[in-house]
Protein backbone atom coordinates (compact mmCIF):
# COMPACT_ATOMS: atom_id res chain seq x y z
CA UNK A 1 0.00 0.00 0.00
CA UNK A 2 1.47 2.95 -0.82
CA UNK A 3 1.00 5.87 1.76
CA UNK A 4 -0.57 8.69 0.65
CA UNK A 5 1.77 12.10 -0.33
CA UNK A 6 0.88 15.13 1.26
CA UNK A 7 1.48 18.45 -0.69
CA UNK A 8 2.88 20.93 0.97
CA UNK A 9 2.23 24.68 0.95
CA UNK A 10 0.17 27.51 2.67
CA UNK A 11 -3.47 29.17 2.64
CA UNK A 12 -3.03 33.01 1.18
CA UNK A 13 -3.69 35.06 3.80
CA UNK A 14 -5.71 37.19 1.47
CA UNK A 15 -8.24 34.95 -0.41
CA UNK A 16 -7.58 31.52 1.55
CA UNK A 17 -6.68 30.00 -1.65
CA UNK A 18 -3.89 27.09 -1.42
CA UNK A 19 -0.59 27.83 -2.88
CA UNK A 20 1.74 24.92 -3.48
CA UNK A 21 5.03 24.67 -2.21
CA UNK A 22 7.97 22.55 -3.71
CA UNK A 23 11.10 22.12 -2.66
CA UNK A 24 12.83 23.50 -5.73
CA UNK A 25 10.09 26.22 -5.73
CA UNK A 26 11.76 27.61 -2.06
CA UNK A 27 15.17 26.83 -3.44
CA UNK A 28 15.64 28.48 -6.90
CA UNK A 29 12.12 31.08 -7.48
CA UNK A 30 12.63 34.46 -5.71
CA UNK A 31 8.98 34.67 -4.55
CA UNK A 32 5.57 32.89 -4.45
CA UNK A 33 2.55 33.83 -6.25
CA UNK A 34 -0.71 32.95 -5.22
CA UNK A 35 -2.74 31.87 -8.41
CA UNK A 36 -6.03 33.26 -7.44
CA UNK A 37 -5.50 36.58 -6.13
CA UNK A 38 -2.24 37.08 -7.41
CA UNK A 39 -0.14 37.88 -4.22
CA UNK A 40 3.38 37.76 -4.14
CA UNK A 41 5.28 36.19 -1.21
CA UNK A 42 8.58 37.01 -0.72
CA UNK A 43 11.64 34.96 1.19
CA UNK A 44 14.11 36.92 2.98
CA UNK A 45 16.91 34.89 1.94
CA UNK A 46 19.53 36.32 4.09
CA UNK A 47 17.36 35.18 7.14
CA UNK A 48 16.75 31.99 5.74
CA UNK A 49 20.42 31.39 4.90
CA UNK A 50 20.32 28.48 7.25
CA UNK A 51 17.15 26.63 6.59
CA UNK A 52 17.82 27.38 2.08
CA UNK A 53 21.39 25.06 2.96
CA UNK A 54 19.42 22.69 4.83
CA UNK A 55 16.70 22.44 1.97
CA UNK A 56 19.75 21.98 -0.75
CA UNK A 57 21.32 19.20 0.80
CA UNK A 58 18.35 17.60 1.01
CA UNK A 59 17.36 18.50 -3.06
CA UNK A 60 20.99 16.59 -3.21
CA UNK A 61 20.49 13.45 -1.79
CA UNK A 62 17.09 13.64 -3.38
CA UNK A 63 18.41 14.10 -6.74
CA UNK A 64 20.75 11.33 -6.07
CA UNK A 65 17.71 8.92 -5.05
CA UNK A 66 16.20 9.51 -8.05
CA UNK A 67 19.35 9.12 -10.42
CA UNK A 68 20.21 5.61 -9.42
CA UNK A 69 16.50 4.51 -8.30
CA UNK A 70 15.96 3.04 -11.46
CA UNK A 71 19.57 1.48 -11.89
CA UNK A 72 19.96 -2.25 -13.29
CA UNK A 73 23.38 -3.49 -12.58
CA UNK A 74 24.71 -5.26 -15.93
CA UNK A 75 23.61 -9.02 -15.80
CA UNK A 76 20.34 -8.31 -14.37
Amino acid sequence: MKQEEKISGFNCPNCDFFIEVTLKSLLYSQSQDCPSCLTKFEMDRQESKQALGLMQKLNTVIENIESVKDFTPEGY
